[in-house]
């Protein structure tokens, strides 16, 4: 028994968790990814556009970036894109991806707040109604509060 216990103490993590989320995201981090798939599906149908399909493939890939940028591991740009676009064309098969990137320390309705910052931002507007046809959606809340969302789009 305490072989047993001291093995789990061993195991456990000390200090708090740089990134609240991780994969699988926690429930806010779940609830605002939705969010903004409805917003950006809901801005791309009054453009007349297909709806963008969520992708298990390119979530993976949106959450790794999401975490590793509310970690501190890197900073918040679109730094390691041309290898997330590489392992996003070999997962899912398609020849076009795109990214958006989403920062905030405003807890009130992120998922709203991401999708406008992004149409009125003229390249993160091009993505949201680019000829994509899938995406992933990331969200990562580290443990100051801050959110950081990253959308990456096929087609």
């Amino acid at each position: 028994m305490l072989n047993s216990l001291l093995t789990l103490l061993l195991l456990l993590p000390f200090g708090p968790s740089p990134a609240i989320v991780g994969t699988p995201p926690n429930a806010e981090a779940t609830r605002i990814a939705a969010g903004v798939q409805d917003f950006v599906n809901q801005y791309r149908q009054k453009k007349r556009l297909q709806p963008l399909q969520r992708n298990a493939a390119l979530d993976a890939l949106a959450q790794e970036h999401a975490d590793r940028m509310a970690a501190g591991k890197v900073s918040f740009s679109h730094t390691g894109f041309d290898n997330r676009a590489s392992r996003a064309r070999k997962a899912t098969h398609v020849s076009t991806v795109g990214e958006n990137l989403y920062y905030t320390t405003d807890e009130n309705e992120v998922a709203r707040e991401t999708v406008d910052g992004w149409i009125h931002s003229p390249h993160h507007n091009e993505n949201l109604l680019g000829r994509f046809r899938i995406c992933g959606i990331g969200v990562a809340i580290n443990a100051k509060g801050h959110y950081f969302v990253v959308q990456i789009y096929g087609g």
